[in-house]
């Protein structure tokens, strides 16, 4: 059983935003100016452990901050669609303003690589046209009838 409501919708949007961002993240870490190639380099002259050690933990460095990112834009995007079913006449303009505000302290908390700053932006940009697009259009009560199948 489930049901159509705006979370739930936010939720799916938000793993979306999600893995975008995390692809991003790994690529930028992968074949961007501080690639692990150039950190591990650093960390085997500063440290002296092995090459290919070095990589691995910059490799994983990213990938965890990619499953981060996953679980942040889940959450957040459940947040965003249980605010949008909260305001009243379900105004986009709302959700598009709250996006705009997520995405910009997102671009914020990334500025030091001003390429993800700029994917992580649009991300939450487009969060809403995808959201509004797959969003319920009519409020669910917890009587209404449950579509099985």
């Amino acid at each position: 059983m489930e049901r159509a409501d705006p979370a739930q919708t936010g939720v799916r949007v938000g793993r979306s935003v999600g893995v975008a961002t995390g692809v991003a993240t790994v690529s930028v870490a992968a074949f961007g100016a501080g690639s692990p190639y150039h950190g591990g380099e650093l960390l085997v002259q500063v440290t002296g452990i092995d090459a290919r050690v070095a990589t691995a933990i910059v490799v994983g460095d990213a990938v965890v901050a990619a499953v981060v990112r996953y679980t942040v834009c889940y959450a957040v995007g459940s947040l965003l669609g249980a605010y949008y079913g909260w305001v009243s006449n379900r105004a986009p303009l709302a959700l598009g303003l709250a996006a705009t505000a997520v995405g910009a302290v997102d671009a914020l908390l990334s500025i030091t690589r001003p390429t993800l700053a700029v994917v992580f932006f649009a991300a939450w940009l487009g969060f809403v046209p995808v959201f509004l697009r797959r969003a319920p259009a009519e409020p669910t009560t917890g009587d209404d009838p449950v579509r099985l199948g």
